[in-house]
């Protein structure tokens, strides 16, 4: 593809989730979406250029679904592509309170693997906070959701959904 047109398909992307969006803030279309118009946005939110990022938000408003370029979480199924070894091990993992307003409290219980670093992701799949603590103060943060990414000591990774009141 040239470069010609991939700025004509990021254009045609723009215009029609733009809109999708209007429709939906003058109550056009109230959850009558079609497949086809759900599978565009989700389609639009999984490619690499600035749009993505307001059609994975706008995907989140219309139907829940957290979309990320590496991540897809809809409800608590969730979908990896990622190159990272991720492990699906969160049984020895606690996250308190979640929901949170203020501090949350990640303990993970094992005694051979340690949590050497986490990431806050919002819905647009920023990282927004970075750090080693096991405590996080989320109280400047906006209510939502959010995603803790971990890494730990034996190069697994775990991703789990925040609730911030």
């Amino acid at each position: 593809m040239s470069q010609v047109e991939g700025i004509s398909e990021e254009l045609d992307d723009y215009v029609y989730i733009q809109r999708l969006n209007i429709n939906r803030l003058n109550n056009r279309v109230q959850n009558n979406w079609s497949v086809r118009d759900l599978h565009r946005i989700k389609a639009v939110g999984q490619k690499e250029y600035p749009l993505a990022a307001y059609a994975r938000g706008l995907l989140t408003q219309i139907t829940g679904e957290i979309l990320y370029p590496n991540i897809v979480l809809a409800g608590s199924n969730l979908d990896f592509r990622s190159d990272h070894n991720v492990s699906r091990e969160t049984s020895k993992l606690s996250l308190s309170p979640n929901p949170v307003s203020d501090i949350l409290t990640i303990e993970y219980s094992d005694s051979e693997v340690e949590i050497i670093s986490y990431t806050l992701i919002d819905i647009n799949g920023k990282h927004i906070l970075r750090g080693i603590d096991k405590q996080l103060d989320l109280s400047a943060y906006d209510s939502g959701v959010y995603i803790l990414q971990l890494r730990l000591s034996n190069g697994d990774m775990i991703n789990s959904k925040i609730s911030k009141n």
